[in-house]
């Protein structure tokens, strides 16, 4: 059923606010940003801001939570049966990053020096929920996996979310240098071959110390 001028119009609405936030803020910081430099920005007045959000943190949430959304749904196939190729993205990592792109103001700033204290936290959250997902999906397929981890599953995860977060940070601040195909490509070697191995480089391991 095709959507009445109504819907498109609290849509088209709420687009604007957003955009609006999301400039205010790269360009002034958060915090310095207020109601009415919203409704200037985006040429909504103010009783139609309140028509729509209580204040600015709500506006933020709840654009965030569309976001998230949509993550979510991008990236919710399987894991593929095969396993992992180093050859080729998996269509997960490639949607992955193909919606890093399409918010690509809202992570950049996020992810920057004027972003909102807590919001990368949620970016990691998301993160690990997604690879802790991606986990209990390849035990039960039995693609791989190790009879004994070798470090706690929390930390392992928390490191593949540092990982991915860096190449989206380096991804953001060099304006998408690369392709999404590309950089899923050289996140899923980093996370699974480790740097060393990445970089062509073989290390003996043995039973002692070292580094």
């Amino acid at each position: 059923m095709p959507k009445t001028k109504p819907e498109l119009r609290v849509r088209r609405t709420r687009k604007y606010l957003w955009d609006a936030l999301i400039r205010l803020t790269t360009e002034k910081g958060y915090h310095a940003v207020t109601v009415k430099d919203i409704t200037e920005q985006a040429m909504v007045n103010r009783v139609t801001f309140y028509r729509h959000y209580e204040d600015k943190h709500d506006l933020l949430m709840r654009g965030m939570d569309e976001i998230f959304d949509d993550l979510v749904a991008r990236t919710k196939p399987p894991l593929s049966s095969l396993g992992v190729s180093l050859d080729r993205a998996a269509p997960n990592a490639r949607a992955f990053f193909e919606h890093v792109r399409e918010y690509g103001e809202f992570y950049r700033v996020m992810l920057g020096k004027n972003g909102v204290s807590g919001v990368e936290n949620r970016i990691r959250k998301h993160i690990d929920e997604l690879f802790q997902e991606r986990l209990e999906l390849a035990r039960q397929q039995e693609t791989g996996i190790v009879k004994e981890a070798m470090v706690p599953p929390d930390l392992a995860i928390s490191s593949i979310s540092a990982i991915v977060l860096s190449m989206m940070r380096w991804w953001l601040e060099n304006n998408f240098p690369v392709e999404a195909e590309e950089i899923a490509l050289y996140t899923t070697r980093l996370i699974v071959l480790g740097p060393y191995r990445a970089l062509g480089v073989e290390m003996e391991t043995t039973g002692g110390g070292g580094v």
